[in-house]
């Protein structure tokens, strides 16, 4: 063959040989170039299913014009034989370049995105590819990678030439269902690119066996060996992406190449440094409840307690030589103090992507625990989890919450095997500080426990930790059963939504029924109803009896609950009106937890409700900065600046709520309430009907306002018909009655304005906690029923 012309070709030397076809290369005579070309193997000449197949791979490249898809010139036939003419590449395979070992991960994401980039144009024309490898991948010496061989392409619309039961392709890249012999669609193919992109980043398949029978059975039934376990450098987000990608359950593997290419080109932009785990993928995965009783809910709880106590020690400890056996990293200067640190939610690594609810579960507990360090500023959970399926490195996370050390990790979650990984970085430098472990078999749960934190405690100053272990102690003891239900309970209690409070209360419900003595659920129960009438039409007066019912029941059995005495705070300011003692608590809940920001939070507002407008400045500013990317902290900040009758700090505080969600209606109604002080009354107007415009739901409290708004704009028409329907639905339903009476006060209408007052001091109106400090109040202020009401509330002046 070799000298020979053929056609207009002449051939220059053979090089390759594969099952249908041997690949020459040769010279273009008529121009002048050089090409490659594939001839029909003789030994196929007998079988049509092949003869047809070398002529579907031919139409399949023909079909396809991209720069990382080798061009196919035509298919011809020269001395009986018939060959395809191809484009001649110049270069290495990627299966030649892994053989001096992995690559750099920015050189191994830019090949794979060039070929994800090939791979989808085929995906788009409906071409399978079907035989993704190393072998069939080149790399040119400037770089550009080049998707060859589509001799099992899969044609759209073209007769299935694999039988039944027959298993196509070269197994070590073959997914689950093709090494079944079923039906394969496009994931076969992100199955087997994820197989190339494990390879480029470990140098050593995922899969090793002697033989194909042992190498089909790893692929269909065992999880690959950890990308960390070979390659350490590796970041957490990045190996996530390749465990996606290679979800034994095509449904739970990337829907396409294009969502698959959309996390490579994310994680090019961050070009993570060696020796970081900068940049890790938060995904969002399916929530699955564990159902009550079984083992992963036990082991869920017995891990978490483990790994907080883990996780302080490392903080509190940092610096010293640990003795553990999995201690992965050091850090580069010794005994280095850190006075803040943000807990990022875990990744989900599992296969099926199932692990959310532990994954949020494990991050909270932790945020939780070590905000009652004393001495340690801990980022809340709102800043915390608003990065959450974000492609960000972890430094610049850092950085934007102004923190010395971040903490991230990831769960997989295999059959009955679970591995947690935890890793402190230094937002400095990007260096690992600390970084555990943890590998656990679900037989023998409850002696997990005791394993880790023996062997944590073995380094700790009991002193600092003996009140933390203590509270986690009891915690456990009250049944991991109820200790899931809690923590299901909290996931939907986060979600502030009228459903989600409902889920929310259904779940403390069951914590309590399984375990009658177990504080957090009384304190979660509590949350959930006195914030109940905030997103719905549920009466105060019900939802604060059953919530002050479920805090009194808390605190009896745990006066060192934080979250329950600020939750009691809560009732107290806005149901009972004693505002001495909800100061009180609001102060007890601080003490014990002094990096809980929703306790700041809520004491600036008790601080705000009696006048004592400097202090509630202070507070909410600190509530800020431990929550600084919260919507509800940085709207809270120019709320309260409003009241305290600093518009122009009010307005920067607003606008930059703004900033941050331009979709935040409430932040609307503040910037509304400055421009009505400010009489700037259709700029007030236009703001009320923002607010109206990005509520969800029909709200009581956003359509007095645009009432409000429509009176001060001088259309009373419009305000008098907004009056009208408020009074209406009042009858069928709850609403506020001051919000009534203070469009009455609007109207110039004194004697309805004090009537529904004085409604609203009978049914505890949740918004007449502004009666002293609301400036549409202040026309009526001074009359004697108005003085009296202020008496009885301990608001007089």
């Amino acid at each position: 063959m070799i000298g020979k012309t053929i056609s207009h070709y002449k051939v220059i030397e053979k090089i390759g040989e594969g099952g249908m076809g041997v690949v020459y290369k040769a010279e273009d005579l008529k121009l002048k170039r050089p090409v490659a070309l594939k001839f029909f193997t003789p030994r196929s000449l007998g079988n049509p299913d092949e003869k047809t197949r070398f002529l579907y791979e031919a139409q399949a490249a023909a079909a396809l014009d991209h720069p990382n898809i080798c061009t196919t010139y035509e298919i011809d036939e020269g001395e009986g034989r018939t060959f395809i003419a191809m484009a001649y590449v110049e270069g290495r395979t990627l299966k030649e370049m892994l053989e001096s070992g992995p690559l750099a991960i920015e050189k191994a994401l830019d090949i794979i995105t060039q070929v994800a980039e090939g791979l989808q144009a085929a995906h788009d024309k409906g071409i399978i590819h079907r035989d993704i490898k190393g072998d069939n991948i080149m790399v040119t010496e400037k770089g550009q990678a080049k998707i060859m061989d589509f001799g099992l392409a899969k044609l759209p619309g073209r007769t299935q030439l694999t039988t039944a039961n027959t298993i196509m392709g070269t197994v070590e890249y073959m997914s689950p269902e093709q090494a079944r012999g079923e039906v394969v669609d496009h994931r076969a193919d992100i199955w087997s690119l994820g197989i190339v992109l494990y390879e480029a980043l470990t140098g050593r398949p995922p899969f090793i066996a002697t033989n194909p029978a042992s190498l089909i059975h790893k692929i269909i039934h065992e999880e690959p060996a950890e990308i960390a376990d070979i390659s350490p450098h590796v970041p957490t987000g990045l190996s996530a992406v390749v465990a996606r990608a290679l979800a034994k359950d095509r449904e739970e593997r990337y829907e396409s190449v294009l969502e698959f290419l959309d996390d490579l080109r994310n994680y090019q932009t961050i070009r993570p440094r060696p020796r970081t785990e900068s940049g890790a993928r938060r995904q969002s995965g399916t929530v699955v409840m564990s159902k009550p009783g079984s083992k992963r809910s036990r082991f869920v709880a017995v891990v978490i307690a483990a790994v907080v106590l883990g996780l302080l020690t490392a903080v509190v400890l940092l610096g010293r030589k640990s003795k553990l056996p999995y201690r992965l990293f050091t850090a580069p200067a010794q005994g280095k103090a850190l006075s803040s640190i943000v807990v990022l939610p875990f990744v989900d690594m599992s296969p099926g992507k199932d692990q959310e609810y532990f994954c949020d579960g494990l991050a909270e507990e932790i945020i939780n625990a070590l905000s009652q360090v004393k001495g340690l500023r801990v980022v809340a959970r709102t800043s915390a989890f608003s990065f959450k399926g974000e492609m960000i490195d972890v430094r610049d996370i850092g950085k934007k919450l102004g923190v010395d050390a971040v903490l991230e990790g990831s769960v997989r979650k295999a059959g009955n095997k679970l591995r947690i990984t935890a890793q402190l970085v230094s937002v400095a430098d990007g260096y690992h500080l600390w970084s555990e472990r943890y590998d656990r078999d679900m037989a023998g749960v409850f002696a997990v426990q005791d394993e880790i934190t023996v062997a944590i405690v073995d380094n700790l100053q009991i002193k600092l930790l003996g009140e933390e272990r203590e509270r986690l102690a009891r915690q456990q003891g009250t049944g991991f059963d109820a200790y899931n239900s809690y923590l299901q309970g909290r996931y939907f209690w986060n979600k502030m939504t009228e459903e989600g409070l409902k889920k929310a209360i259904e779940y403390f419900e069951q914590a309590i029924e399984k375990a009658p003595d177990y504080a957090p659920a009384y304190a979660g129960l509590a949350d959930s109803y006195m914030n109940l009438p905030l997103y719905s039409a549920f009466s105060p007066q019900e939802a604060y009896t059953r919530a002050k019912q479920a805090v009194t029941k808390a605190l009896e059995l745990d006066d060192t609950l934080a979250e329950a005495h600020a939750s009691h705070a809560w009732i107290k300011m806005n149901y009972e009106w004693d505002w001495k003692g909800a100061e009180s608590e609001c102060l007890r809940a601080i003490e014990l937890n002094p990096g809980y920001a929703a306790a700041h939070r809520w004491y600036a507002f008790d601080l705000l409700f009696v006048g004592r407008f400097d202090q509630s400045v202070k507070e909410v500013l600190l509530a800020q900065e431990l929550d600084p990317l919260s919507l509800v902290a940085n709207r809270t900040v120019g709320h309260i600046y409003y009241y305290a009758g600093q518009y122009e700090k009010a307005l920067q505080a607003i606008r930059k709520t703004m900033e941050m969600d331009p979709n935040f209606a409430y932040v609307h109604l503040d910037q509304g309430l400055v421009y009505l002080q400010q009489s700037k009354n259709e700029q007030a107007l236009a703001e009320f009907q923002k607010e109206k415009a990005l509520a969800k739901t029909w709200n009581p409290v956003v359509e007095t306002w645009l009432a409000i708004g429509y009176a001060k704009a001088g259309k009373k028409d419009e305000a008098q018909k907004a009056l009208n329907d408020l009074i209406e639905r009042s009858k069928k339903g709850y609403v506020p009655p001051s919000g009534i009476a203070r469009l009455y006060i609007v109207l110039g209408e004194k004697e309805p304005a004090l009537e529904w007052l004085t409604k609203a001091f009978q049914k505890r109106d949740f918004f007449l906690r502004y009666l002293k400090v609301e400036p549409t109040f202040d026309p009526i202020r001074s009359d004697p029923r108005c003085t009296e009401m202020l008496r009885k509330m301990g608001l007089e002046t």
